[in-house]
Order: structure tokens, then sequence, then C-alpha cells
């Protein structure tokens, strides 16, 4: 195996200290009006899901506040269907 050159990247990790620019998105951060924001997620897991969803909800408390947290519900769909009993 060859020594690399001190400071040279290898091959498809690009310029060392160089950064990758992001497309400018518009931001509502300036807006005097305030917004209601709805995201919605889905995910599978093993987890309790309930759990998972108490999680969430206190992430999305912390970074937008308590106060301004309007709704937060967690649905739960099984990806197995069940056996019909008897059969």
């Amino acid at each position: 195996m060859r020594d690399r050159p001190h400071g040279r990247a290898l091959r498809g990790l690009g310029h060392p200290g160089a950064r990758r620019r992001r497309p400018r998105v518009p931001s509502l951060a300036m807006s005097a009006e305030p917004v209601l924001v709805t995201i919605e997620i889905r995910f599978r897991t093993a987890e309790d899901p309930r759990q998972l969803g108490e999680r969430v909800r206190e992430s999305v408390a912390m970074i937008v506040g308590r106060e301004s947290l309007e709704e937060f519900r967690v649905r739960v769909l099984p990806l197995t269907e069940k056996k019909p009993r008897g059969v």
C-alpha cells in the first residue's frame, strides 16, 4: 500500500475542509404572522410505540416550547394481519 501525500484526500471523500453548499430554502423565520405547522412521520419499529411517541412529543415540546405544541397524536397500525379465530 502506497503512502498518500499529507493533506491529500482519499478518492471520493472530497477536498479536506471543503463544504458542500445546501440549496437556499425560503425561511418563514422572518414572518410576522404565526403559522401552524403539521409534520407527519411514519416508521417501522418493534419497540413500544407509545413510549416512542412520548419521546418524540417531549423532543418537539423542547424544540418549540410546551406552550406552542398545539396537538400531538400517536396512531399505531399493525403491519401483519391477524389470523381469524377458529379457522
